[in-house]
């Protein structure tokens, strides 16, 4: 067994800290009044009952961390500012002012690379190859030149709060491009690699301070029958 210490996978330094994957304030929320929330793996193969979500020891810096906390407290911030306002509606769309888009696309991007970099067996099928490099630079460096797409949208339900559905990254091929997508905080963060133009226009976050997004019937989206056959065999 190596006794290495680990270094940061952004500049080598060393020690490196805990980096959650995602953000605690997010399982917090699902979490509720209970002790504990399942932690499931998307082929559902791998299950765990955690307390604050999961994270890894051994990928970044406290330097590079703090950047990556910046970024959740934004994010987490934004979804509570967006349930603070009108009720959600399925069939309208939201819109909060006062946070940069420019930060909720960082934010977005260090998800799916904290889960890339993480050794964590939830994050195991998380592999982005050489857009990992781009994403780095999006994140830590700000440039967002090359940055990929990034939508937000949220889903209203009689029957559950999204706020109460949280997922890691999960991908899929759409017409030749790679997509990812992850939950959490009542929002769905979807990021397209290398496609040259957005898919859905009307959810893209775009340069400014006001942010806006459409609002689905959770039961007509393709995120329902994924959730439900998730918890009938955890059940």
């Amino acid at each position: 067994m190596s006794n290495a210490v680990p270094s940061c996978s952004i500049c080598g330094g060393k020690p490196t800290v805990r980096s959650h994957l995602m953000p605690q304030a997010f399982i917090r929320d699902i979490r509720g009044d209970d002790k504990y929330v399942l932690l499931t793996d998307r082929d559902r193969s791998r299950s765990r009952f955690v307390q604050g979500g999961t994270y890894s020891a051994d990928i970044f810096c406290d330097q590079h961390e703090a950047v990556t906390g910046v970024l959740d407290s934004v994010a987490v911030n934004f979804c509570r500012a967006v349930y603070a306002g009108p009720p959600l509606r399925a069939g309208t769309a939201f819109e909060v002012t006062g946070f940069e888009t420019s930060t909720l696309i960082r934010f977005a991007c260090s998800i799916l690379l904290r889960c890339h970099l993480s050794r964590r067996d939830e994050a195991r099928l998380i592999n982005l190859g050489p857009d990992a490099e781009i994403l780095s630079r999006v994140v830590f460096d700000s440039d967002l030149s090359k940055a990929p797409d990034v939508y937000i949208y949220s889903a209203v339900s009689a029957a559950l709060d999204f706020r109460h559905l949280g997922s890691m990254p999960a991908s899929m091929v759409v017409d030749g491009y790679k997509r990812w997508s992850f939950q959490g905080g009542g929002m769905a963060f979807v990021v397209d690699l290398g496609r040259p133009s957005p898919a859905f226009p009307n959810s893209l976050l775009r340069p400014g301070v006001t942010v806006t997004g459409p609002v689905f019937d959770f039961e007509q989206t393709t995120l329902a029958a994924s959730w439900r056959s998730l918890i009938e065999s955890s059940s």
